[in-house]
């Protein structure tokens, strides 16, 4: 179990130093403007003190604005001491700013009384920086769609716009919600724009918050060496303010990076750093939580288990009364884990307790109760309490079948809306890296009770010891057994009902089809319950053979061509099909974007190749030579001249295919001289 990542955002206080800026200029503007025309000393007065009285108050608004949780106080009493209506806007704007940490509802009032003032609101920047704030609610509100939205406005007007710091700022946030929406690389774009604005306009500090998110995004990338160049480019940044909770959280995020690649002595040596600064700030126990708990993960894996426990204890103090109920269980659990490794049973089960009434009384805690089971049956197992630890093996099935079914739902609703399916991917993918962590755990166990079979038969000796012993053992392996054959029996359930999904998807699309009249909408909705199809071929043979990983691609091309041949009403007499594929069973992930390159490959040449009733071959072959998949795909038809090569390219089967010669690492070439012939040589794949 990993301790959660601190990722701080350290621009929290930019538009506060912004809105101080923007005070400043406009007043000494005024000054400027009206010193000239002052004709009496009654007059000069005046206006001398009101502009002395706007100074103090901006003086006061930027102090406050830098004080974070005084700040709104402080400005709505410099709010009700001020009748300037251009005053009053940009403090209800601030105040707003403010509010959208921790109360949209208030933020949105006194936003809308910034706009109410006409004259504010119509000024291009100052529209631009209330533009900025509603965006900023939006995206706390996780209407992520409208945030978009009002951030691109900023970012469509920059050429206009004389406000640079505000659009840096909008890239950023763009850059962020692509992160969230997992498309890497429009917000590596996002934020790479934003810091280059920054370091233009010598703000190397707001650029370092750029170099963090960049950092988190190539971290969970695994792209780990780029991920600690970012995070150490941001620390130098913060090391040269003295910003220790910033310079605590990169380094804290370095030895995160440095932990996922096995390298737990130095993400130690770095923890031991960040634990040196955050003895520097007065709030530090968030902070020192984060820190012992990510020890606690390097200390385990080290197998010192003592200080595992040690440093779990420690954030766990810190967490007790007032962390979120998730940090809680994660200490709770992280104590456990090191107890059971400890043999100090008892106390485990009883943190285990603890630690499950918490996730019991708490929503959204269905992860943590799957950890919570898991470490139960950990425990268990090593009692020798079989029964227990079978159930508690059950408990964590159930939870992770309806962690995974509820995400399925979600994405076929999201795949009949949108016809997306990298969701769909990341999901098997995720199941099938979790059957792989189970297997090698019931393959641990079983070695672990060999080793302890042999070591008690050489201490004993004893005859009917030994029997003993070996029925018990017995006993486990069927226990074990039945518990890989249940959770073999669920992939099957979670493969056949993503067949069945996509089969309805394909349905859907069939029943839309006989509504269009249009024959280039009718085209694209065949086209897209074809590539329905061949996905769902891939599940329909994974849960009818014994082989869940892995897909027989002969038999899968097979299939889906004549499918296609179907589809598109070819008679057996008209286009003959010669497959020559090797023996090779691919890996599901390999296998879905394959799968999709050769159904757009086929396609096109069902609908071009062979015009008027024409007759001919088309030729399917793969094989495996020098670590590299060579596909070919050809057909004897009319081929193609420079203007079909150029709609080609134009058309959406083009660009998917591109995008999957990407995932794959492929290098495509099309010979048109007799007929048409695609070669691919795919490097990244894997076997079954």
């Amino acid at each position: 179990m990993n301790e959660t990542d601190r990722n701080k955002d350290p621009n929290g206080s930019i538009m506060a130093a912004e809105w101080a800026k923007y005070f400043l200029v406009e007043i000494d503007q005024k000054i400027n403007q009206s010193t000239f025309s002052i004709e009496n000393e009654d007059t000069k007065g005046n206006l001398l003190e009101r502009f002395f009285r706007r100074l103090f108050i901006v003086l006061f608004c930027s102090i406050s604005c830098l004080g974070y949780g005084q700040s709104i106080d402080s400005m709505k009493i410099v709010l009700s001491q001020t009748t300037d209506q251009m005053d009053r806007a940009k403090l209800y704007t601030e105040i707003a700013a403010q509010y959208t940490k921790h109360d949209t509802e208030q933020a949105t009032l006194y936003l809308d009384s910034a706009r109410s003032i006409s004259v504010y609101a119509s000024l291009p920047e100052k529209a631009l920086k209330i533009t900025f704030v509603e965006g900023a609610i939006a995206e706390r509100r996780q209407e992520f769609d409208k945030a978009r939205e009002l951030f691109s406005t900023i970012i469509d007007g920059r050429d206009n716009s004389s406000d640079t710091a505000l659009v840096a700022q909008s890239y950023y946030k763009m850059g962020n919600l692509e992160r969230r929406a997992s498309n890497t690389d429009k917000a590596i774009g996002y934020l790479n724009t934003s810091k280059d604005i920054y370091e233009t306009i010598n703000d190397p500090i707001k650029a370092a918050s750029s170099d963090v998110v960049l950092g988190i995004i190539y971290k969970n990338s695994k792209q780990y060496d780029q991920a600690i160049e970012y995070y150490s480019s941001a620390l130098t940044q913060y090391e040269s303010v003295n910003n220790y909770d910033a310079m605590a959280t990169c380094i804290l995020n370095i030895a995160n990076v440095k932990g996922r690649q096995g390298l737990h002595n130095e993400a130690l040596e770095l923890y031991d750093d960040a634990y040196g600064l955050a003895q520097k700030l007065d709030r530090n126990q968030g902070l020192l939580a984060f820190i012992y708990g990510n020890q606690a993960n390097s200390y385990q894996q080290l197998e010192q288990y003592d200080k595992a426990y040690e440093a779990n204890q420690k954030a766990y103090a810190i967490r007790k009364d007032n962390a979120p109920p998730r940090e809680k269980v994660n200490s709770l659990v992280g104590m456990a884990n090191s107890l059971g490794r400890l043999s100090r049973y008892q106390e485990a089960l009883e943190l285990l307790s603890e630690a499950e009434k918490i996730s019991e009384s708490t929503d959204g805690m269905l992860t943590a109760s799957m950890r919570i089971q898991e470490s139960y049956s950990k425990i268990y197992e090593d009692l020798g309490q079989s029964n227990k630890a079978l159930a508690a093996l059950k408990n964590y099935n159930t939870i992770k079948d309806s962690i995974y079914q509820v995400e399925l739902d979600k994405q076929v609703i999201t795949l009949n809306e949108q016809l997306e399916t990298e969701k769909k991917e990341k999901e098997i993918v995720k199941l099938n890296a979790q059957q792989a962590e189970d297997q090698a755990r019931i393959k641990r166990v079983r070695d672990r009770n060999i080793v302890l079979t042999i070591g008690l038969a050489s201490l004993c000796g004893l005859l009917w010891y030994i029997y003993s012993l070996l029925r018990k053992t017995k006993t486990q392996n069927e226990i074990i057994n039945k518990a890989l054959l249940e959770k073999q029996t669920l992939l099957q359930e979670i493969h056949h009902r993503v067949k069945n999904n996509l089969q309805f998807i394909s349905s859907l699309l069939n029943l839309q089809s006989a509504h269009v009249q249009d024959n280039t909408a009718l085209s694209a909705l065949r086209e897209g319950q074809d590539r329905v199809q061949s996905m769902a071929l891939i599940h329909q043979n994974l849960y009818q053979e014994d082989n869940l990983t892995g897909v027989d691609m002969e038999e899968y091309f097979t299939k889906l061509i004549r499918g296609l041949f179907d589809s598109y009403n070819i008679r057996p007499d008209q286009i003959s099909l010669q497959i020559d594929i090797e023996d090779l069973n691919l890996d599901v992930d390999s296998v879905i974007p394959i799968g999709l390159i050769v159904n757009e490959l086929i396609s096109n040449s069902l609908k071009h190749a062979f015009p008027d009733q024409r007759k001919g071959i088309i030729s399917v072959s793969m094989a495996e030579s020098d670590a590299q998949l060579i596909l070919r795909v050809s057909d004897d038809g009319v081929g193609m001249d420079h203007a079909s090569m150029d709609a080609l390219k134009e058309s959406f089967g083009y660009r998917l295919i591109h995008v999957f010669l990407d995932q794959l690492q492929a290098k495509l070439n099309i010979d048109s001289s007799s007929g048409t012939e695609v070669t691919l040589h795919i490097r990244q794949y894997e076997l079954a």
